[in-house]
């Protein structure tokens, strides 16, 4: 009795162990580098169940859609080999690429994970399309970084892509950069025909102006000087009154305008510099701030009186416009008005006229 006691519990031991087991004979293709012109390129992973039990794929996803697998759906018996094909499709996506495809299998002790990766040579339209300006042996998507609105005291980042149309690998670097920007290459070396990023950081708390901010970069593609490219870098800093309590914003500066529009009437392009008036007043609470008075338009020079008004004063912007700077026949601008004023940061006044 004993005896079959034993049998027994020996073959519930030996069922309680029996299962599939996978093992690849390889997890990862490099397909080296090809042309983009080469269309589908495709790969096969093998496997074997070395387990006593049939082994099922489940389920096999990639993390993009440019990889396709297609695996066998019936079960392997064991000791049986079989294979995964892989296909890449490189339209439109130049440069070095990895991807993983994850596996579901009914074998509970492992979670399989492949890989294909490669080198993307672009088709001469794929860089026409997607890096349409020369740079000599970098083609760059943009050349215009827009950084957009940052808050005082913060930063943010744009970016320009860029594409190594040579045979030899570059070391791309960057001169006349001011102290509050910073710029960042990745990767830091970028091999034949592959891509890189261009990061451009900009700290607004490294800078001592308000409102729209331009500067030109110069980007060297091989870290020398024998070509340059300008890449021009634009942010608009504006104040965070976020943290204002209820009775700050009772008490804040009010900025109260004269007019919206300063007209100059018909003038003539040699009747030399004239000059206007704008009044600002300060119907709030507390110090009225004005951060920045600029124009971004030609010909035109702004002085203001004082830049801290009291409530209840009124300062004065004196606007000079020269007319031999002018650009066309009707004179139309804009005066820019940066301050403290929560609820009107930023004031645009019309500056027009007539030339004659």
């Amino acid at each position: 009795m004993r005896f079959l006691f034993s049998l027994i519990i020996l073959f519930f031991s030996l069922s309680a162990t029996s299962q599939p087991k996978i093992q690849w004979l390889e997890k990862h293709h490099d397909f080296g580098v090809f042309a983009e012109d080469t269309g589908l390129v495709t790969c096969s992973f093998r496997y074997t169940n070395v387990g006593d039990e049939p082994l099922v794929i489940i389920s096999a996803q990639a993390n993009c859609g440019c990889t396709t697998p297609q695996y066998q759906r019936e079960a392997l018996a064991p000791g049986d080999t079989a294979s995964i094909a892989v296909s890449y499709n490189p339209a439109g996506r130049p440069g070095r690429f990895k991807k993983k495809i994850k596996l579901r299998v009914n074998d509970e002790t492992v979670s399989p994970t492949l890989y294909v990766s490669g080198v993307v040579i672009a088709s001469a339209e794929t860089i026409a399309l997607n890096y349409p300006v020369d740079a000599g042996s970098l083609q760059l998507n943009n050349t215009i970084a827009m950084i957009g609105e940052v808050t005082n005291k913060r930063g943010k980042s744009a970016f320009i892509n860029a594409y190594n149309i040579t045979a030899d690998t570059l070391k791309p670097a960057i001169t006349n950069v001011p102290e509050y920007l910073s710029v960042s290459f990745s990767p830091k070396e970028v091999a034949p025909g592959e891509q890189v990023a261009i990061g451009i950081y900009f700290n607004s708390f490294g800078c001592n102006k308000w409102g729209i901010v331009s500067d030109t970069i110069t980007l060297l593609p091989n870290g020398n000087d024998s070509i340059k490219v300008n890449l021009d870098v634009t942010a608009n800093i504006t104040e965070d009154f976020s943290r204002l309590t209820p009775g700050e914003r009772l008490n804040a500066p009010v900025l109260s305008l004269e007019s919206d529009k300063v007209d100059f009437g018909e003038f003539s392009r040699d009747s030399g510099v004239i000059t206007q008036r704008l009044a600002i007043k300060n119907t709030g609470k507390s110090d009225l701030i004005l951060r920045r008075v600029y124009t971004q338009d030609p010909g035109i020079t702004i002085k203001v009186n004082k830049t801290k008004i009291k409530k209840g004063k009124t300062a004065e912007i004196i606007i000079m416009v020269d007319p031999a700077q002018l650009p066309g026949e009707l004179f139309n601008a804009r005066l820019i008005i940066i301050a403290n004023d929560p609820d009107n940061p930023e004031s645009i006044v019309r500056l027009v006229g007539l030339i004659k």
